[in-house]
């Protein structure tokens, strides 16, 4: 460890030559105000964790008098890190600040997207920041990536706890290439003689994935990151609904979930539309003035666990909390501070303050009543409310620990086994308090919107195509931080511009995934061929995909499972309005290419590919053994382990082991070598012969599917004369 102690001053230098093949200089600058020249000292270290470095800062007010701090950066440019200094040459891993905000990799020399709306820069962008409102480079938060053209290893850059200061990155490439680490305070208040210890900053050079998933790993462990034993399933009344809700609703999707169990739905949820106002939470719409108990009740009893929408940080205009507490709420120039305007409240709302003692007594309340109510799964929305900038009851706490007081309340008033989900929510900050994270802009039930593109540039407007590619580009958090929330699965025909194209798309994205997936749908109204859709993927894999190249593309051309045994899921996507061709994914070892939607083996070296759409292909290895190459059951189910398959030579008999799928019919495609062939007079029950192809047999299946199918195979007569 490299100590430097800067005394009286409020700039420094390191000088690191540790990291193999990356010798490079920072300046560290600390933003204050008040407390005198000379009042703060700056303990600067580093230190060698495995392959990366770590680089940490240390605060203490020296002086007489309070000190008001803004932030602290490290500052690199291009004449001390030859790296940056063509941006023409670069790409870089652009990391959104909070759920909704689009993440991607993109040009070196591009410039972060700014919306025309201030409304959506409030709820999608930490819009206090200094480097937010700059216009000359490209701006992540919590972490970045950097990759020069041609070359197989990245730089990462990523901070590893997020306790008292919010992460950003800035990569100027305008005039002299730099690159500023930052972490905002927010005007935090240190008293004579306080002292911080800032946010460790990891720095690694190495393959993508492998950076990525070993900063996610270093962020976990000095967070305490809570990462739940599977993927949840469930289903939430927004999409179908909205603020329309009623309780009739869920009354009748929970009984017929009850007749799914197979689905595998751990928790039906409420969301937004019960309440009067957004912020009275313990209050009800008139349309539930019967309450919530008798709807948990009847929910529970239907085998689920009930769950609720919240947006526990801040409150609309014409809520009584707003009306009755206006000393709670965040405050600037006297004015309490906006967080936007929503047009499904059509209500301006404004930021509570968690560092008030009261506003901490009622977030206590509200979810000890929820709980009471039983509700077992909270969803909280809009969270970025907690972290806005602003004149707090306790001026000695900076945004980020404002928020995660406020997180806290919650946790200790839900318990530690009840499931908590973010959304709208500044990542790192969030990592150790909840259980589910939403990594994704809304899905929506349309592909794009060409004006909420235009006026909401830069931001994660709900929308299937820029969803789909955020969830694609955060894939390395699942499991790690938490359980990922794509969104929902929507495959309803009514009420939906996805089409048929579109809706797989979606389908086989999220599903490959992992991550947690809950229906949305009005499930009475979905036709049988609709749902089976949804089966397909259900439960989840606990199998996390990834893009084969994370920093290619903005938008990833695949997504890709590696799984047990060889096997293998690789999702191709066309982003585009126009048919494309696409080759079949190499594949290190001899093996079968089978597409899941068309629900066959493919013979070709290259498949279409139609606008928008997808081919779902799952590659098997030939063993040389009669094998399963093929299933229309599940997308992963045999990639993962669900399905085993076992033969035996002595006696022909290739068993199939089947576990934990949804969907009760569909077909088995076979590979047969030379010498064996399947007999068909000894097909189990339910299982009829479709293709009676030597070498590709295709069996059907009707029921559900549990347990162990014995097939017998017998050794060819004349292995030469099949075809």
């Amino acid at each position: 460890m490299t100590t430097i102690t800067l005394e009286g001053a409020r700039d420094g230098v390191l000088h690191l030559t540790g990291l193999s093949e990356l010798p490079v200089r920072f300046e560290l600058r600390v933003e204050q105000r008040g407390g005198g020249a000379g009042a703060l000292e700056a303990e600067l270290r580093h230190e060698r964790v495995g392959n990366a470095l770590r680089l940490a800062w240390r605060l203490h007010n020296r002086g007489d008098g309070p000190v008001l701090l803004d932030g602290v950066s490290l500052e690199a440019s291009a004449g001390s890190w030859p790296l940056l200094a063509d941006p023409s040459r670069l790409r870089v891993y652009q990391h959104g600040y909070q759920s909704w905000t689009p993440s991607m990799a993109v040009a070196g020399d591009s410039r972060s997207a700014k919306p025309l709306i201030r409304s959506f820069a409030l709820m999608n962008h930490f819009v206090d920041s200094p480097l937010w409102r700059r216009k000359d480079g490209v701006i992540s938060s919590l972490l970045t990536v950097l990759q020069a053209t041609g070359e197989p290893h990245g730089v990462l850059l990523g901070f590893t706890s997020q306790r008292a200061g919010l992460g950003e990155l800035f990569y100027c490439n305008r005039g002299t290439p730099s690159l500023v680490a930052r972490l905002d305070y927010g005007g935090k208040r240190l008293l004579p003689g306080e002292s911080l210890e800032g946010e460790g900053l990891r720095v690694e050079r190495g393959p993508v994935d492998a950076l990525l998933t070993g900063w996610a790993d270093a962020l976990a462990a000095e967070m305490g990151a809570r990462v739940p034993e599977r993927s949840p399933v469930g289903w939430c009344s927004w999409y179908e609904y909205y603020t329309k809700v009623r309780p009739e609703h869920l009354l009748a999707n929970a009984d017929l979930l009850a007749t799914r169990p197979r689905l595998g739905v751990d928790f039906v949820q409420l969301d937004d539309g019960y309440q009067p106002h957004v912020g009275d939470w313990l209050e009800l719409h008139d349309s539930f003035a019967g309450g919530l108990e008798p709807l948990t009740r009847h929910i529970r009893q239907r085998g689920f666990q009930a769950g609720i929408w919240t947006a526990p940080f801040f409150a609309a205009a014409g809520s009584r909390l707003f009306s009755e507490h206006r000393d709670w709420f965040l405050h600037r120039g006297g004015r309490p501070v906006a967080t936007g305007f929503n047009p499904e409240w059509r209500a301006r709302t404004f930021a509570l303050d968690p560092t008030h003692p009261a506003v901490l007594a009622w977030l206590g309340e509200v979810f000890s009543g929820l709980v009471d109510q039983g509700f077992d799964y909270h969803k909280i929305d809009f969270l970025f409310a907690g972290l806005r900038h602003g004149d707090r009851h306790d001026p000695g706490r900076s945004p980020v620990e404002a928020y995660r007081a406020g997180l806290g309340a919650i946790r200790d008033a839900i318990g530690p086994d009840r499931f908590l989900l973010g959304c709208g929510a500044p990542l790192g900050p969030s990592v150790g308090a909840v259980d589910g994270m939403r990594v994704s802009q809304d899905v929506k039930e349309q592909w794009d919107s060409w004006l909420a593109g235009l006026v909401g540039r830069g931001c994660g407007y709900p929308a299937a195509r820029g969803a789909l590619r955020t969830n694609m580009t955060r894939w390395f958090m699942h499991r790690r931080l938490w359980a990922n929330d794509p969104d929902c699965l929507l495959v309803r025909e009514h009420d939906t511009k996805l089409g048929p194209t579109e809706t797989e798309t979606l389908v086989s994205l999220l599903g490959a995934t992992g991550g947690m997936l809950f229906l949305s749908d009005d499930l009475p109204r979905v036709s049988e061929p609709r749902l089976d859709l949804a089966a397909a993927v259900l439960p989840p894999s606990h199998l996390v995909g990834r893009p084969s190249d994370t920093m290619a593309d903005s938008f990833p051309a695949d997504f890709v499972v590696d799984g047990v045994d060889g096997r293998r899921l690789a999702v191709l996507v066309n982003w585009t309005d126009t048919p494309m061709c696409r080759p079949l994914p190499h594949a290190s070892e001899d093996g079968s290419w089978f597409d899941l939607w068309a629900g066959a083996v493919l013979e070709q070296g290259s498949v279409e590919l139609a606008p928008r759409g997808v081919r779902a292909l799952r590659f098997e290895p030939d063993r040389g053994a009669p094998r399963l190459v093929g299933d229309t059951l599940h997308l992963l189910a045999a990639v993962d382990g669900r399905f085993r398959v076992r033969f035996d030579g002595a006696t022909g008999r290739l068993d199939l082991s089947f576990e934990s799928v949804a969907r009760e019919r569909g077909q088995l495609h076979l590979a047969l070598p030379d010498e064996w062939e399947l007999d068909p007079t000894r097909l189990p029950p339910g299982i009829t012969l479709l293709d009676a192809h030597p070498r590709r047999p295709v069996l059907g299946l009707e029921g559900p599917v549990t347990g162990t199918l014995a097939l017998w195979t017998t050794r060819s007569p004349n292995p030469s004369a099949q075809v």
